[in-house]
């Protein structure tokens, strides 16, 4: 999911292009994203989206809870 996270902290689709692809090709991914995610991950709230859904698996991961225990 490069593209999308690219996606998410562009400016602008030819700025996400910065990965080596062409624009018209980050353009059709975003196009992609939008009708799999069901948003616009380049809008507030899609960025917001973005950011809550690359957080959980890290907020429940056991690995890291467990180095967090309480004294």
């Amino acid at each position: 999911m490069d593209v999308l996270r690219k996606l998410v902290e562009a400016d602008s689709i030819r700025s996400a292009a910065a990965l080596g692809m062409h624009p018209s090709t980050v353009q059709a991914r975003h196009e992609t994203l939008i009708q799999i995610l069901g948003y616009d991950p380049r809008t507030d709230i899609g960025r917001m989206r973005y950011i809550a859904a690359a957080l959980l698996p890290r907020l429940t991961d056991l690995a890291i809870l467990a180095h967090f225990k309480p004294a």
